[in-house]
């Protein structure tokens, strides 16, 4: 292969500084066709050198690998593909390069439409959110017994209201309130204590609290 890739270049000194550097200890093996250095970040600390021949840069890859560059030793090795200048000046051949213009702006192109696509996608075309599962009264009511109790589908608009409501039974320590939810949390003592809440109010107690309230033990 006539290109040689280099890698771990100085990223601090500037591109045309680079290019010049490379030509300049490139050039004592042969015939330095093209040298490819950029600045955007793709390309940053790297470059590309291509000769007229394989025996020069063969000969520049033995005798310059890790060679010190602005403080740092440069890696070399073969390119994956010749420049485009090497088929032009060695091999004479305009329609492979031709040919290569075509496909990369083919790529492009392609690339584009598809960023375009994802943009334009209309936000029902995302990813569906997953559906929580919703667990049924009767799960709830199957729980094991905890100090905490747990306020469904109130109606009530504060705390107070509920500490009053709960706050006459034995071993009460305090409600949480979580009004956006419509539900409280009711902290006992004990579990002995909660179950004593739990068992000693009717349906018809709890419906003060609301239409559909659902009184249970809270998930551990």
């Amino acid at each position: 292969m006539e290109t040689l890739y280099i890698r771990n270049l100085n990223e601090k000194v500037s591109v045309n500084t680079l290019r010049r550097s490379l030509e300049s200890i490139f050039a004592k093996f042969g015939e330095v066709l093209q040298i490819t250095a950029n600045k955007n970040i793709k390309m940053k600390g790297q470059a590309f050198v291509t000769f007229a021949n394989k025996s020069q840069s063969a000969a520049a890859m033995e005798k310059l690998q890790s060679y010190e560059l602005f403080q740092k030793p440069i890696e070399i090795s073969y390119a994956k593909k010749n420049s485009d200048q090497y088929f032009i000046a060695v091999k004479k051949d305009t329609e492979t390069v031709e040919k290569r213009k075509n496909e990369k702006a083919k790529r492009e192109s392609t690339s584009a439409n598809k960023r375009k696509v994802q943009n334009d996608e209309p936000d029902f075309a995302a990813a569906p959110e997953p559906i929580k599962k919703k667990i049924k009264i009767e799960d709830w009511k199957s729980l094991p017994p905890n100090n905490v109790l747990l306020l469904q589908n109130t109606t009530v608009d504060s705390n107070d209201v509920l500490q009053a409501f709960f706050g006459s039974f034995p071993g009460f320590i305090n409600t949480r309130f979580v009004k956006a939810l419509n539900l409280s949390f009711i902290e006992f003592e004990s579990e002995e204590l909660s179950t004593k809440c739990l068992q000693g109010t009717t349906k018809e107690d709890i419906s003060k609290l609301g239409p559909e309230a659902v009184l249970t033990y809270a998930k551990k």
